[in-house]
C-alpha cells in the first residue's frame, strides 16, 4: 500500500477507440476497480483490517507516505472518533525500523528473529567491531616502505588469495613470485593496480565505441600497427586492418593511411640506424620449468625465474617474458622521455640483471622506435633498484600509490602534487587519459587530502631519481637523418 504502488497507476490506450466517443457509458478505470476492491476489503473485515507499506526508500533515502487511500481512510476516521484522546491515525499507526537487525526487532518477547539478522545485530552495535572499512589506504600508513618491506605485510598481501588462478603474487617458501606483466602495469599505472587488486573494482571503458573512431585512428589500434608494421610490409598490414575495419572512414582513412606510412617509414629508419632488423628480434622467457640458459630461433632466450635478493637472501622470485629483444638492447614503441621510461622502468631492471647474471649477448640498453638514440642502462646497482621497485610494487598493491608517470616528471621539478593533479585532470589541451585517476579524483574528498600529504617527491626521487639523471646526462652529437633528428 505504498504511495505510487496502489491504486495503480491509470494508462490510457491508444487502441481504446470507445473512451473518444463522446455520449457512451461511463467505463471504469484501474484506479476505480483498486479503490472499489480496498472499499470491499475494508467491510469484509471482522475483526481486524491491517494495512502495510513501505515507509523508506533506500534509493532516495528519505521517507515515503502510504496510499492515498490509506490516507483518506484515516482523514475521515479522525473526524469522527478518538482514543485516548488522541487521533486514531496516530494511535494505529506504527512504524517499524527499516533494517532487520534492528536493536528493537530483539526487544519484543517471544521474538521469532532469523539467526542471521542476529549476527548482523551484533557485528552492528558490537562494541569490539573492527574500524570501518576505508576505500583508499594512506600510502605511507602501510607497514613496509620502499626500503624495507615488512614480513607481516607481504603476509598480509600474499594471503589475499593465493591459490586463486592468475594471481600475480604467490609464495612458496620464503619466495614471492611475481610477474614482469604485473611489475610493468603497475609502473604505467599504480592506481589502477590498487583498484583492480586491492579493492577488485575495474572501470570499463570500451575505446570501440569512442565517437572520434570514424575520423582518427585510436591510439591503441596505431600502437599494435605500429609493432606489426615491424615484421609485415606496410600494404599488407594496411590491407588486413582494412578488412578488420579498423581503419577511419571516407578521406579520414586516406590522411589516417599517409601518416601511418610516414611513421612506419621513420620507425624503419631508427631501427636501421641501430642495427636492428626483424630476423633478429626475439624475446626473453623467465619460467619454472626451464632448469638453464637455453635459445630457440623460434622461442628465444628461455631463462630460469630471476631471483632478486634482499639482505644478502634470495626474496623475490621473476616469471614472465620480456618482448622485443636484439643484441642492441630491447626495444619499446614510445616516446624517449621520462614519462614513458617510468612504464619500461620494471623490465629494464629485469634485462640488466638477466644480461649480467646469464652473460647474453645483448646490450644493456633501450631503443625506443620514435628515437634513434639508444638509453644505455649503466646501472651497477641494478639488483638493489630492482628489489626497491619490487617493494614499491608490493606496498602499491596493499596501499594507493599517485605516482603516474604523467606526474612523476614535474614532482622531481619540484612541484606539489595537488597542483600537478589540478593541472593535469583540467588540461583541455593534453588532457590526462586515465579513467581510474579521474574517477579517484572527480570531487573533493577529506581522504584524498590526506593521501596528498604523502611525500611523493622524496618518493619519486627514491624510485626514479637514477632513471631521471641517466636521461639527462650529456650524450655526444646525434648523427641521425635530417628527416628524423628532430625527435632526438
Amino acid at each position: 500500500m505504498s504511495e505510487g504502488a496502489y491504486p495503480r497507476p491509470d494508462s490510457t490506450s491508444s487502441l481504446n477507440l470507445i473512451s473518444k466517443i463522446d455520449g457512451n457509458d461511463y467505463c471504469p478505470t484501474s484506479v476505480d476497480y483498486d479503490r472499489y476492491l480496498f472499499l470491499e476489503a475494508l467491510l469484509s473485515a471482522r475483526s481486524y483490517f491491517i494495512v502495510t507499506y513501505v515507509g523508506y526508500s533506500s534509493e532516495e533515502q528519505k521517507d515515503t507516505p502510504p496510499s492515498l487511500l490509506v490516507r483518506e481512510l484515516f482523514s475521515y476516521i479522525d473526524e469522527g472518533y478518538t482514543i485516548a484522546g488522541d487521533t486514531p491515525s496516530k494511535r494505529c499507526h506504527v512504524i517499524h525500523p527499516f533494517d532487520p537487525f534492528h536493536k528493537s526487532y530483539f526487544e519484543i518477547p517471544d521474538n521469532t528473529a532469523k539467526p542471521m539478522h542476529f549476527t548482523m545485530a551484533e557485528a552492528f552495535y558490537g562494541k569490539s567491531k573492527t574500524a570501518p572499512h576505508t576505500l583508499i589506504d594512506n600510502f605511507m600508513n602501510s607497514e613496509c616502505h620502499v626500503e624495507d618491506v615488512n614480513s607481516q605485510v607481504l603476509t598480509s598481501i600474499v594471503g589475499l588469495n593465493p591459490t586463486k588462478p592468475g594471481d600475480s603474487i604467490t609464495r612458496a617458501g620464503d619466495l614471492i613470485t611475481i610477474s614482469i606483466s604485473d611489475l610493468t602495469a603497475f609502473a604505467t599505472n599504480p592506481i589502477k593496480t590498487y583498484f583492480n587488486k586491492k579493492l577488485g573494482l575495474y572501470i570499463n571503458k570500451d575505446e570501440l565505441d569512442s565517437p572520434t573512431r570514424d575520423f582518427a585512428l585510436p591510439a591503441i589500434e596505431k600502437y599494435q600497427l605500429r609493432v606489426e608494421a615491424i615484421k609485415t610490409p606496410t600494404e599488407e598490414l594496411w590491407h588486413k586492418a582494412t578488412r578488420q575495419g579498423k581503419l577511419p572512414c571516407g578521406m579520414f582513412k586516406t590522411i589516417a593511411a599517409t601518416h601511418m606510412e610516414k611513421d612506419v617509414s621513420d620507425m624503419h629508419a631508427i631501427l636501421e640506424k641501430n642495427n636492428v632488423t626483424a630476423e633478429t628480434i626475439t624475446k626473453i622467457t623467465f619460467a619454472e620449468h626451464y632448469i638453464s640458459k637455453a635459445f630457440c630461433p623460434k622461442k628465444g632466450w628461455m631463462l630460469p625465474p630471476l631471483y632478486v635478493s634482499k639482505a644478502g637472501q634470495k626474496a623475490f622470485k621473476i616469471v614472465g617474458t620480456i618482448l622485443d629483444v636484439t643484441g642492441e638492447g630491447a626495444l619499446f614503441h614510445q616516446d624517449r622521455d621520462l614519462k614513458h621510461l617510468i612504464k619500461q622502468w620494471p623490465k629494464s631492471l629485469i634485462l640488466l640483471e638477466a644480461i649480467k647474471m646469464h652473460d647474453l649477448p645483448i646490450k644493456p640498453q633501450l631503443i625506443s622506435t620514435k628515437n634513434p638514440k639508444p638509453i644505455h642502462l649503466n646501472f651497477e646497482n641494478s639488483n638493489s633498484l630492482l628489489e626497491r621497485f619490487i617493494s614499491y610494487y608490493l606496498n602499491g598493491v596493499d596501499a594507493l600509490s599517485l605516482l603516474l608517470p604523467e606526474w612523476v616528471p614535474p614532482l622531481l621539478k619540484e612541484q606539489s602534487i595537488d597542483n600537478i593533479i589540478q593541472e593535469q585532470l583540467n588540461d583541455d589541451f593534453q588532457p590526462l587519459y586515465n579513467e581510474y585517476a579521474r574517477w579517484l579524483f572527480r570531487s573533493p574528498s577529506p581522504v584524498m587530502d590526506n593521501i596528498l600529504k604523502t611525500p611523493w617527491q622524496q618518493l619519486a626521487e627514491e624510485l626514479y631519481g637514477d632513471l631521471h639523471a641517466s636521461l639527462k646526462a650529456k650524450t655526444s652529437p646525434c648523427p641521425c637523418p635530417q628527416k628524423i633528428r628532430k625527435n632526438c
